[in-house]
């Protein structure tokens, strides 16, 4: 079998399914630490100070959409350094659900992100 028909179960929603039913976590891409100078450097408005920082009057931070989350600690890392205003998405049901309860605080939807038109 090629490469390109072993790759073809990646594109099922079950193979995910499957997977995180078992794995806690996963980093994909890069882990937060990798990217935060680039993140603050361009994306500085996605920080919010702490709230009993912010007058009134202060304007959101702009809303942060995380792609394919997986069962990374990226969306809690964000959280963590600042990023209030995110949600994360997946197409996988069980992944939704189980972090969903692993960080209630963080907001998580069932998406798939090629049916968002």
């Amino acid at each position: 079998m090629c490469d390109s028909e072993a790759n073809k179960v990646y594109k099922t929603v079950e193979y995910w399914d499957d997977r995180f039913k078992e794995e806690d976590s996963y980093e994909w891409l890069a882990r937060y630490r990798d990217v935060k100078e680039l993140l603050q450097k361009h994306a500085p408005d996605i920080f919010q100070p702490d709230s009993s920082l912010v007058s009134e009057n202060a304007k959101p931070a702009p809303r942060v959409l995380i792609v394919g989350c997986g069962n990374s600690s990226f969306s809690y890392d964000l959280h963590c350094a600042g990023v209030r205003n995110s949600v994360s998405i997946d197409y996988s049901k069980v992944v939704i659900e189980r972090m969903s309860k692993k960080h209630p605080e963080l907001e998580w939807k069932e998406m798939d992100m090629t049916k968002m038109g």
